[in-house]
C-alpha cells in the first residue's frame, strides 16, 4: 500500500508557522511594568526662609527679625515704632510681637526615609507675646504642609494652630505656654520618580504681616529592588541650560578633539590624571591628621576643598580655553562641586550634557587615596551615604550657584569681580601675605579666598580613629555628630564626616567656627586603639600655627569620654585623665602608622572599548542587544525556508504524476 503526501498542503502550513515565528520575534518588547508606587520618599535638602507679606494697618515703621533656634523651630520678632512728630526724637515702641512655632513628633534622622503608610504623631505649636504701650487684636499661626508647588491638589495642611490675642490695655499679653495641635500624619504615595514634596512648617508673626519657614525636601524614589543606593539614585530638579562653547569641527580639531564623546571624556581625565598632583601621605585622613601640626600648613591644598578647587580650576581651563578645539572637550559634558555628609566633604562630578548628575555622574575626588581617582556616582554615594541612600549629598553650598550642579550657569572666573567685603579682606592682609596674593593668578586667587572662607566656617577640628561614635555638644546641651547610632544635627556651623578605614574602623571628623568651642563627646563603639586630634585656630591671627593635641588610649564598648571646650583640655573617662600631646613634626611616624581609607573601586575607561557612562541607567545596551538577536534570528529563518523548498522539489522530483491510492 503506497501513501500519499500532499507537499504542497504540508508546505503552506510550514510557511504560515514560519511567518508566524518570525512576527512573534519582531514583536516589541513590552517593558516591565514599573509600579510607581513602590518607593519611598528621602531626604534630600533643607532650608529656611522668612518675607515680608503686607505693611501694618496703622502706617507704622516696622521690621522684623526671623529667628531658627533649631530644626523644628522657627519664629520673628515684629516691632512697630510710633509716629515720629519730631525730628530729632527717636519715636519710641508702640507694640513688639513675637511668636515662635514649634513641630515636635518629627525628626531629621529617624524620618530620614519616609514609607508610604507610614503614621507619624506630631504636635504643632505657636507660642506668643505682645509687648508695649500700644493696643492691637493680632493672631499668630502655624501650619504644616507636605507639598507639591506644582500640583494644587496637594496644598493641604497637615496640621494648623492658632493664638488670638486682644490686647485692649497697655499691659503686656505673654503666653505661659503654647496652643498647640495633634495629629497622626498618614505619609502619602508618590505621583512619580523624582517627585519633590516639602514638608513646610511656617509661622505666622502679627497677623500675617510676616512669614517664617522651615523647608524639609523630598524626593520620591522607585524601589525596583532592594534598598540599595545603586539601584535606586533619585532624579536631580531641573536645572537651567548650561552655556556651551560652540561646536568644534572635525577639519579644524585634530584626535581626539574631534572624536566621540567618550573619547574627549578620556582625553579629559588624561588631564585630570596628569595635572592633579599626587599627595604626601598614603590616604587622606592621614594628610589631614598632619595639616593641623605646626609648620604642615601647607597640605591644606591636599584636603577635600583643596583638591575640589584644583580639580574645578582644571576643568574650567578646559571650558574657557581660548582653543575651541581644547574647550570643545567639554561640548557633551558638564561638571560641577558637589558634597557629601552635609558640607563634610567635597568633591567635583563630570556627567553628559542633558543628564542628570545624580544617576549618570563621575566623580573626581583625589582625596581618599591622596591621587588623581574616578568613581561612579553610585559607588561614591553609597560610601558616603549613612542609609544606603543619598542623604547629605547635594551641590557643594561653598560654591553656589555658578554651576549645573546648582541649576545655575558657568561664570568664567577669570572674569569674576571680588566683592567689597572680599576687597576690604585683601587690603588688610600682612604685607608678606598680600605679595604672595598679588603674583597668584586669578584663579588661584579666587581659590585663597575660598580657603579663607573655609577656615572661617571649618577652623577648629576634632579628628577621632578608632571604634568610636564621636559628637560635639555647646552650653545649651544641642548636639551634632553621631548620636545613638543617628547622624544628628542640632548645631548648625558644625560639619560631620565619617568614613570606612581599612582595618574596619572609622573615621570621623568634626569641624566648626573658630569663634566657637564644644564639648567633645565620644562613645565607645567597640574595643581598640583611639587617636583623637584636636586643632584650635587663633581668632585673632588666621595666619598662626594652629594650636593641636593628640590623645591616645585604649577605648571599650559603651564606654563614654569627654573633652572640655577649652583647647588642651583632659579626656577624661571612668579609667580617669589622659593629658593630650602637643602635636609636632615627631608625631608623623605615629600618623602614617594609621590605617588608610577603604575607597570604593575607581571607575576607568579604555579607548579602545567605549562604553556610555550612563548605559546601566538608559538601558540602550539591552535596545542594541535585541536587535542584533532579531538579525540573527530573521537568518536562520531564512537558512531554513531555503532548506525546505529544496527538500520538497527534491521529492517532488521522486515522486510519480499522477500518484493513485492501491
Amino acid at each position: 500500500m503506497k501513501i500519499f503526501i500532499d507537499f504542497r498542503r504540508w508546505f503552506q502550513i510550514l510557511l504560515v508557522g514560519v511567518l508566524i515565528l518570525s512576527l512573534v520575534s519582531f514583536a516589541p518588547a513590552v517593558p516591565p511594568i514599573q509600579d510607581e508606587s513602590q518607593g519611598y520618599w528621602d531626604l534630600f535638602d533643607e532650608e529656611t526662609a522668612h518675607n515680608w507679606i503686607r505693611d501694618n494697618y496703622r502706617g507704622l515703621k516696622a521690621r522684623y527679625t526671623p529667628f531658627f533656634p533649631s530644626d523644628y523651630s522657627i519664629g520673628a520678632t515684629y516691632e512697630e515704632r510710633n509716629i515720629q512728630f519730631k525730628k530729632d526724637v527717636e519715636p519710641g515702641i508702640f507694640i513688639t510681637e513675637q511668636a515662635t512655632c514649634s513641630l515636635s513628633g518629627y525628626d531629621l534622622e529617624k524620618h530620614k526615609l519616609l514609607n508610604p503608610g507610614d503614621a507619624i504623631p506630631l504636635t504643632l505649636g505657636v507660642q506668643a507675646s505682645m509687648v508695649g504701650p500700644g493696643t492691637v487684636k493680632d493672631v499668630h499661626k502655624a501650619s504644616l504642609r507636605f507639598q507639591n508647588f506644582d500640583d494644587n491638589s496637594t496644598n493641604q495642611n497637615i496640621l494648623y494652630v492658632e493664638s488670638f490675642q486682644e490686647k485692649t490695655t497697655t499691659a503686656d499679653i505673654v503666653d505661659d505656654a503654647p496652643k498647640t495641635k495633634s495629629g497622626k500624619w498618614l505619609v502619602p504615595v508618590g505621583k512619580k520618580a523624582g517627585e519633590v514634596r516639602v514638608l513646610e512648617m511656617s509661622c505666622f508673626v502679627a497677623g500675617g504681616i510676616v512669614k517664617v519657614y522651615k523647608y524639609f525636601k523630598y524626593r520620591w524614589v522607585i524601589q525596583e529592588t532592594e534598598s540599595d543606593v545603586e539601584n535606586n539614585p533619585p532624579v536631580a530638579p531641573p536645572k537651567e541650560p548650561s552655556v556651551q562653547i560652540t561646536g568644534t569641527t572635525v577639519t579644524k580639531c585634530q584626535p581626539p578633539y574631534n572624536g566621540t564623546p567618550q573619547q574627549k571624556l578620556q582625553e579629559i581625565l588624561n588631564r585630570y590624571y596628569k595635572k592633579i598632583k599626587v599627595g604626601v601621605y598614603s590616604s587622606g585622613a592621614k594628610n589631614n591628621a598632619m595639616s593641623v601640626l605646626p609648620g604642615y600648613g601647607h597640605l591644606a591644598v591636599f584636603r577635600c576643598g583643596g583638591y575640589q578647587g584644583e580639580v574645578l580650576k582644571l576643568l574650567e581651563e578646559i571650558k574657557f580655553d581660548t582653543d575651541p578645539c581644547v574647550a570643545g572637550l567639554l561640548d557633551d559634558y558638564d561638571f560641577g562641586p558637589i558634597q557629601a555628609w552635609f558640607g563634610g566633604h567635597q568633591a567635583v562630578v563630570i556627567y553628559p550634557t542633558g543628564k542628570d548628575w545624580l544617576s549618570a555622574g563621575l566623580v573626581l575626588d583625589p582625596w581618599m587615596n591622596q591621587k588623581p581617582e574616578v568613581y561612579t556616582i553610585q559607588k561614591w554615594a553609597k560610601m558616603w551615604s549613612q542609609f544606603k541612600s543619598y542623604g547629605g549629598i547635594g551641590p557643594s553650598n561653598v560654591y553656589a550657584p555658578n554651576y549645573p550642579t546648582h541649576g545655575g550657569r558657568y561664570v568664567n572666573p577669570k572674569g569674576t569681580k571680588l566683592t567689597p567685603e572680599q576687597q576690604k579682606y585683601i587690603k588688610n592682609l600682612p604685607k608678606n601675605v598680600r605679595d604672595k596674593y598679588d603674583k597668584m593668578e586669578s584663579t588661584d586667587q579666587l581659590e585663597f579666598l575660598r580657603r579663607h572662607a573655609d577656615d572661617i566656617q571649618k577652623g577648629n577640628k576634632f579628628m577621632v580613629q578608632s571604634p568610636l561614635a564621636v559628637y560635639v555638644m555647646d552650653d545649651e546641651g544641642r548636639k551634632s555628630g553621631m548620636v545613638n547610632g543617628l547622624l544628628t544635627r542640632e548645631i548648625p556651623e558644625v560639619y560631620f564626616s565619617a568614613f570606612p578605614l581599612q582595618d574596619g574602623t572609622v573615621m570621623s571628623q568634626l569641624e566648626y567656627p573658630p569663634d566657637k568651642l564644644y564639648k567633645l563627646i565620644l562613645v565607645g563603639t567597640g574595643d581598640g586603639a583611639a587617636h583623637v586630634f584636636s586643632s584650635y585656630r587663633s581668632t585673632a591671627d588666621e595666619f598662626a600655627d594652629p594650636q593641636s593635641f593628640v590623645y591616645t588610649y585604649s577605648a571599650t564598648k559603651e564606654t563614654e569620654y569627654m573633652i572640655e571646650m577649652e583647647p588642651g583640655s583632659p579626656l577624661t573617662g571612668p579609667q580617669g585623665t589622659i593629658k593630650g600631646r602637643v602635636l609636632d613634626a615627631s608625631a608623623e611616624t605615629m600618623i602614617k602608622s594609621l590605617p588608610d581609607i577603604q575607597s570604593p573601586e575607581p571607575y576607568s575607561i579604555k579607548p579602545e572599548k567605549v562604553t556610555d557612562v550612563s548605559t546601566e541607567e538608559t538601558g540602550d545596551g539591552g535596545l542594541i542587544l535585541g536587535v542584533g538577536a532579531g538579525i540573527a534570528c530573521l537568518c536562520v529563518i531564512t537558512l531554513g525556508i531555503v532548506l525546505v523548498i529544496v527538500l520538497i522539489l527534491f521529492l517532488k522530483k521522486k515522486s510519480p504524476a499522477n500518484p493513485q491510492v492501491g
